[in-house]
C-alpha cells in the first residue's frame, strides 16, 4: 500500500500492483517531490500525465492536490486493473482523469493538451530503460507545450542526455533514487 501524502484526499490507502515490474516511489521520495512542486506549480494550471501509472499515486496525488486534468497511462492489464480500483476507492470523477490502455512511448505521439502546461511523470521499470526514447518524444511533442514540467525518478547512478529544450531546473537525490525536474522551452 502507499499512501496520498497531501490535498484533499490526503490519508487515503492505495492499493499497489504486484510484480517485478513495479517499484512505487517510496513516501519520502513522494513527499520531497510534491513538496518541491507545491513550490513551482500552481496546481489548476496544469494537466499530469502519469506515463507509467502502475498504482496512480503519482497521477492521484496530483488530482488530490488540485491538478486540472490527468491521463494515466498504463500497459499492463493488472496493473491497469488496480489503478482503476484506486481511482474508484478515491470517488474521483471522470470528468478529472482519463485511462489509457497503452504503452506510454505510443501514447504520447497522440497527446494533444487544448492550451495548457503539462506535468509528465515518467517512473518507468528501471529496468526496461525507456528514459531515453520518451524524453525524445516528449522534446519533440507538440502536445507537450513550451513551460511544461517532467519529472524524472531514476536509479542515482542512471546518467542522462537531456533533449537540448528539455532543461534541469531541479536535481536531488534521496538514498538510490534520483529526481530530475526538467522544464520544456
Amino acid at each position: 500500500m502507499v499512501r496520498i501524502i497531501g490535498g484533499n484526499l490526503r490519508g487515503r490507502n492505495l492499493e499497489v500492483p504486484s510484480g517485478k515490474h513495479v517499484r512505487p516511489s517510496a513516501d519520502r521520495v513522494r513527499e520531497a517531490l510534491f513538496s518541491i512542486l507545491d513550490h513551482r506549480l500552481h496546481w489548476q494550471d496544469y494537466t499530469v500525465l502519469d506515463l507509467y501509472a502502475g498504482s496512480g499515486a503519482l497521477g492521484i496525488e496530483a488530482l488530490s492536490r488540485g491538478a486540472r486534468y490527468a491521463c494515466f497511462v498504463e500497459c499492463l492489464r493488472k496493473h491497469e486493473r488496480v489503478l482503476q480500483k484506486n481511482l474508484q476507492s478515491c470517488k474521483l470523477t471522470k470528468e478529472l482523469y482519463g485511462v489509457f490502455f497503452d504503452r506510454a512511448e505510443h501514447w504520447i505521439l497522440s497527446f494533444q493538451d487544448p492550451g495548457n502546461p503539462s506535468l509528465v511523470f515518467l517512473d518507468p521499470p528501471y529496468q526496461e530503460n525507456h528514459y531515453l526514447q520518451i524524453l525524445n518524444r516528449i522534446s519533440e511533442s507538440d502536445g507537450i507545450q513550451n513551460g511544461s514540467v517532467v519529472v524524472i525518478e531514476s536509479p542515482k547512478k542512471m546518467e542522462f542526455e537531456f533533449p537540448q529544450n528539455l532543461e534541469m531546473i531541479v536535481q536531488k537525490i534521496y538514498g538510490g533514487t534520483s529526481l530530475h525536474l526538467l522544464e520544456k522551452h
